[in-house]
């Protein structure tokens, strides 16, 4: 039987299977192990971002941070801030701010504006700035924040009024633009997100300022924790689980394809080759060719190699009756064979019977007429010619008839051939044929 061309053998499919399934359920591992250890890692710090930015909303006297704004919002203020950013002095911005008075020296003064100054230290406008300073550097200190400002968005642009940890010229200066916050407008609440900028990895969250009392938005308050460590650590954890898992893949791949190779290609390969030589002896078969391997797995395999066994010996069981029957019948044929020759033996075999005999003898005259005549002492044959002549004093009809047919059944000529015949048997039977005569 011709076998089929094989593109990939059976060890092969199972050891891709084998890994396929391994790598599968090591990528799920990892997928799985990463995303909680991020979402516990984002949990942690999501809680402790929104609390900061609250701290940072509410730590501040909105009125003051609505009056700060309105102050630098002018066109004198950007003027000086162009002036002292090309001078690089930014004496110029701390003496306008020094000279400017503060919101609480004008709350005082609208709530008793004949009281007369005492001498003592003014509010000023950079009293006021340093006041928000302290607010925020109080937030980062207490719950351990990388950064927090206050700012106000304006027609799709955030301004920035203080960072405690910038200098006196990011007051007023517009903040770049991102990506991830293009979606909120105004000074609205921007929850924790994770984004990557100048600086690194940053986990950002943003709350209004609002006035309690009038429920007007006059600001946001940001604060920024880097997170450039935690995803390095990200990156870190999931690079020791992707070493892991290798390593434990590596293992389970060459256990697999062990044990694979031990249980199933293997014995299925023995079992494969004990039956091709088995299907390819050309001579009886006999027990000793029924296949015996060493095969003990107790499993579907070790079944298969139990069902070729028996059909093996099934095999050998009908060969095996099969040639006794054959030789049995070889023998009776010999045997008759043999009783019919010594029959055959027995019977003359010689032609003519009686050589010594010469009633008959062969001519050659031609003679178109057919004549049959049978006297008391003589006798001759025609057909076209005069084929035999003898003298007998009691000519034996059977005889003449005998080599009559013989004769004519032996011809080259099938016309005489078929006449002879017709007219010898005619003869025998006593009937009188057309063109015999005696």
């Amino acid at each position: 039987m011709k076998r089929m061309p094989r593109r990939l053998t059976m060890q092969t499919k199972l050891n891709a299977l084998v890994i396929g399934s391994i790598l599968a359920v090591a990528i799920g591992l990892i997928l799985i192990s990463y995303y909680i250890f991020c979402q516990r890692v984002d949990s942690k710090y999501y809680n402790q971002i929104q609390h900061a930015a609250t701290a940072s909303a509410t730590n501040v006297e909105p009125g003051q941070v609505k009056y700060f704004w309105s102050e630098i919002n002018t066109d004198e203020f950007r003027d000086l801030h162009d002036r002292a950013v090309a001078a690089d002095d930014e004496q110029l911005i701390w003496d306008w701010l020094q000279n400017r008075p503060g919101y609480y020296t004008i709350v005082e003064f609208k709530e008793d504006p004949d009281e007369e100054e005492n001498g003592d230290e003014v509010w000023s406008l950079l009293s006021d700035y340093e006041d928000m300073l302290s607010s925020l550097s109080a937030v980062k200190a207490f719950l351990d924040v990388d950064a927090a400002y206050y700012q106000y968005s304006l027609g799709g642009i955030t301004y920035n009024i203080a960072d405690p940890d910038e200098d006196l010229f990011y007051i007023g200066t517009q903040e770049e633009p991102i990506e991830e916050f293009e979606q909120y407008e105004g000074n609205a609440a921007v929850p924790p997100v994770v984004y990557r900028s100048s600086f690194g990895w940053l986990y950002t969250a943003i709350e209004p300022i609002t006035n309690p009392e009038t429920e007007e938005v006059v600001g946001t308050a940001g604060v920024d924790i880097n997170m450039t460590d935690i995803v390095q650590e990200r990156y870190m954890f999931l690079h020791q689980s992707l070493v892991f898992v290798a390593v434990l893949l590596a293992v389970a791949i060459v256990s697999s394809v062990i044990l694979l190779q031990r249980t199933a290609v293997n014995p299925l390969r023995q079992l494969a080759d004990a039956a091709t030589r088995f299907a390819k002896e050309d001579r009886a078969f006999t027990k000793d060719d029924i296949i015996h391997l060493d095969i003990k797995t107790n499993d579907e395999v070790s079944d298969l190699y139990q069902e070729i066994q028996c059909m093996e010996s099934r095999i050998v069981d009908y060969t095996e009756h099969l040639t006794a029957v054959t030789a049995e019948r070889e023998r009776v044929s010999t045997e008759l064979r043999t009783a019919s020759q010594i029959q055959e033996s027995m019977l003359p075999n010689i032609f003519p019977a009686f050589p010594d005999r010469n009633e008959f003898r062969f001519i050659g005259d031609d003679c178109f007429d057919t004549r049959f005549r049978i006297a008391p002492c003589r006798y001759e044959i025609f057909f076209g010619r005069k084929l035999a002549v003898g003298t007998h004093e009691k000519p034996n009809l059977f005889a003449v008839v005998k080599f009559a047919v013989f004769e004519f059944t032996f011809s080259h000529d099938p016309r005489l051939r078929r006449i002879g015949i017709l007219r010898s048997i005619g003869i025998l039977s006593g009937v009188s044929t057309p063109g015999w005569r005696c």
